[in-house]
């Protein structure tokens, strides 16, 4: 059964919204304040809260009038400014009883955040707990931030749930946390609360959130939050606009974002390689080098994500005279030694024909990565010079990279072209052991059986039809099956050719 996850989101933008419960629909997720989180339930197993005693931290700050504790404290403090958890974890094993006041508590668990130091953590944190201290917003928030800047993001969010907190910066911690899990629709969720409690959100809030509804998908939705956007004041903040012009690009609202772009007084880095990286993805790279030509001429200076989205315009336009001269423009620049650049120009001059400038790019990379082997492989493949191919999938072999689905779909095909069975079947028994599932890599298989007409190989696409029914398309079904019977036909005839000479035999 589809899960429903129940949220609201409190906007009326101009002329967009008729009513502040006007409800936004996701897939499976609609938009309603109604709803516990689901996240807020998740509590970590590894730490036990039952004997905490809640005592006002002025308390405990009272205790410290003493002037030796103030020295105590303070020679703690000095140990985490200059890095030295170990010394100041044994500092504190050492002098059990000395009060630590809220302020070095702070500096402890920052130090254990920096160090990602759980383990330290969960100590100080054990500590502050059998002490009585109440977890205020201060030092509530420094826990939230210390767990999950090391990785326990359900006990970070238990505790940001047992506080009370306005500071839009945990918040806005909290909704970065969930997006780089994958958990969008978490992120929209406490978008909500935060609105609930009247918190103001800033540029940095809205960037997450639109990050947030692009991952999610609904086309509906940038309009919408676009009205929110201005009636909050950030129509010309480039760091919102930004993802407001990511979020139109992404559901392939081209016009908007140009919009977006040309309205905007004032145009970072990032606005340019939104809009270059935009029209590239949506298949219009020629509009992409267009803005890149305009960002050269309005004297803003390039970095490395502008010159990787400018070869992949020349690489899908295919015209290796202008991949060339930007090759020579980012050489002036010194991004030919950084390996993600070069990654994207071993592919521009691969699906340009270029393999020998390819194979030159390849030598020359001081790090080579699994995309620098199978874009050559894949280059190797379009050629067709599938020995070189094959070749290069066993030197990289060789060398201890592990090749992922788009190196083995690029090696089938190889494979396939040049009629090499052995090494197609050496292929797939590497699929098999590392358990690799792809439409693209079962096509591949398909193409190559075709292609070299082997009984063999119609068994094994047997076999993965039986195995893999729900993860293939009826299409590609069908054709499997077809090949399928004409396998059984001819398994027939040989069994029955047999049962004739066996009876000649005899």
């Amino acid at each position: 059964m589809t899960k429903t996850t129940s949220i609201s989101l409190w906007v009326s933008p101009v002329n967009q919204i008729q009513s502040q419960k006007h409800l936004l629909h996701h897939k499976n997720i609609k938009f309603q304040l109604n709803q516990t989180s689901r996240s807020s339930k998740l509590l970590s197993p590894s730490f036990n809260t039952l004997y905490c005693t809640r005592i006002p931290a002025t308390l405990s700050l009272t205790s410290t009038a003493n002037h030796q504790v103030t020295d105590y404290n303070d020679d703690i403090c000095r140990f985490c400014e200059v890095g030295n958890l170990q010394k100041t974890m044994d500092f504190i094993g050492n002098s059990e009883e000395t009060i630590l006041d809220i302020k070095t508590y702070c500096h402890i668990l920052q130090l254990c955040a920096d160090s990602k130091a759980l383990h330290h953590g969960r100590t100080i944190h054990n500590l502050i707990c059998s002490r009585g201290i109440e977890l205020d917003s201060v030092l509530g928030s420094k826990l939230v931030f210390m767990y999950v800047s090391c990785g326990d993001v359900r006990e970070g969010r238990r505790i940001f749930n047992s506080i009370v907190t306005h500071n839009v910066f945990l918040w806005n911690f909290m909704m970065n946390a969930y997006a780089k899990m994958g958990d969008y629709e978490e992120s929209v969720y406490l978008f909500q609360k935060m609105l609930e409690m009247g918190i103001e959100p800033d540029s940095y809030t809205f960037s997450c959130i639109l990050k947030c509804f692009a991952a999610l998908g609904n086309e509906n939705i940038g309009e919408t939050i676009h009205g929110y956007v201005l009636k909050s004041g950030f129509g010309f903040d480039s760091t919102v606009v930004n993802s407001m012009i990511s979020l139109y690009f992404k559901h392939a609202n081209i016009d908007n974002a140009r919009k977006l772009f040309d309205h905007l007084p004032e145009r970072d880095v990032i606005t340019w390689n939104t809009m270059i990286s935009g029209y590239v993805a949506n298949s219009l790279a020629k509009k992409g080098f267009e803005v890149f030509t305009d960002m050269i001429g309005s004297g803003v200076t390039v970095d490395l994500a502008t010159m990787v989205s400018v070869v992949a315009a020349c690489a899908s336009m295919g015209v290796l005279t202008l991949g060339q001269t930007v090759h020579a423009y980012a050489v002036k620049g010194e991004f030919d030694k950084k390996t993600k650049f070069n990654n994207t120009l071993l592919d521009m001059y691969s699906k340009c024909g270029d393999m020998d400038a390819a194979l030159k790019v390849f030598k020359n990379m001081d790090e080579k990565s699994v995309v620098s082997w199978t874009s050559l492989i894949a280059g190797y493949t379009r050629k067709d010079q599938s020995d070189k191919a094959i070749e290069l999938f066993l030197n990289m072999k060789k060398k201890g990279i592990k090749p992922d689905t788009f190196t083995v779909t690029s090696i089938l095909h190889a494979c396939a072209s040049n009629g090499s069975l052995e090494k197609g079947k050496e292929v797939h028994n590497y699929i098999n052991e590392n358990q690799i599932q792809s439409l693209a890599v079962s096509n591949a298989l398909m193409d190559m059986n075709l292609l070299i007409k082997s009984d063999e190989f119609s068994l094994i696409l047997m076999m993965i039809l039986e195995t893999s029914k729900q993860k293939i398309p009826t299409g590609t079904q069908v054709a499997m099956m077809s090949q399928q019977e004409e396998f059984s036909e001819l398994r027939m005839r040989n069994k029955s050719q047999k049962s004739k000479l066996q009876l000649i035999k005899n």
